[in-house]
């Protein structure tokens, strides 16, 4: 829940779809809103028509917003880089 956690320690505020970016509150001034589209998962999963093609939707726009994250200015080093 929102409510556990400490939102001071919180750098950045993504949101990846349109009604998250006109609804999500500004939960403080201090960190960075950023708004980026990525590709709906059940969407993409209406175009196919076999399950293991339906299920590599989700990991597949997973990844890529793991990658777009990673890139993100400012991030603290994982430990062991």
């Amino acid at each position: 829940m929102i409510e556990d956690i400490d939102l001071t320690r919180i750098d950045y505020i993504i949101t990846v779809y349109d009604h998250a970016h006109e609804s999500c509150p500004v939960i403080s001034l201090s960190c960075k809103a950023v708004h980026k589209i990525f590709e709906d998962p059940p969407k993409l999963a209406e175009r196919c028509t076999a399950e293991e093609e339906i299920l590599h939707c989700y990991p597949r726009v997973r990844d890529i917003i793991k990658v777009y994250i990673e890139t993100l200015p400012g991030l603290p080093a994982e430990k062991g880089d």
